[in-house]
């Protein structure tokens, strides 16, 4: 966490019911509607909401959480599970990035969305930092694009962090002298079948 950030966790509302939600993007602007971003001073870490007691899949994994000799990523893991599934999950260079939920291209034939009930409650999570001496009010703006129905036959979607350096030891720092490197993960175990239908 960065020392001069703010970290706000809070439930969010608005959210379209029993919907089939086809795209969704965050992105942060100030009370005028112009855009918060580094050029402005905000820089945005991360911002990630899920969607809560959802089980089509944990909103993030990591490969360490498999393995039981890490105490700490290994319990972490059920806490993953238990916050529920990935909504809308943006941050740095992909800050303004649409997560996509239905499979895109005329081949393809596969049919998705992420799917949302009734009442669904929303959590989010997120870290702003302000670089700049003086307070700054940032608002967070949602877009979506979503069918009002849920149709037939679509796959129900989520995204998910996949976090290549591991969350045992989050301090990852890349090799002094190698200015180009290739860094592989560990496997990841898939707790189950599934398609991926996009990925950045």
């Amino acid at each position: 966490m960065d020392p001069n950030s703010e970290i706000i966790v809070r439930t969010l509302k608005g959210f379209p019911n029993n919907a089939a939600l086809l795209s969704g993007k965050l992105v942060t602007v100030f009370e005028d509607g112009s855009p918060a971003d580094y050029e402005h001073g905000v820089y945005i870490h991360h911002i990630l909401v899920a969607d809560v007691g959802k089980t089509t899949f944990p909103f993030a994994l990591c490969p360490d959480t498999q393995v039981k000799k890490y105490v700490g990523p290994w319990t972490a893991s059920f806490v993953l599970d238990a916050v529920g599934a990935g909504f809308i999950q943006v941050g740095n260079d992909a800050v303004n990035g649409a997560n996509i939920y239905a499979a895109r291209g005329k081949d393809s034939s596969i049919k998705s969305a992420f799917m949302t009930g009734f009442n669904d409650m929303f959590l989010m999570e997120a870290e702003i930092v302000n670089y700049r001496p003086d307070n700054q009010t940032v608002y967070i703006n949602a877009e979506l694009e979503y069918l009002p129905e849920k149709p037939e036959g679509y796959l129900d979607a989520s995204t998910v962090i996949f976090s290549a350096t591991g969350c045992n030891n989050p301090g990852y720092k890349p090799p002094n002298q190698n200015p180009q490197y290739n860094h592989t993960s560990e496997d990841f175990v898939m707790k189950q079948d599934g398609t991926i239908v996009n990925m950045r």
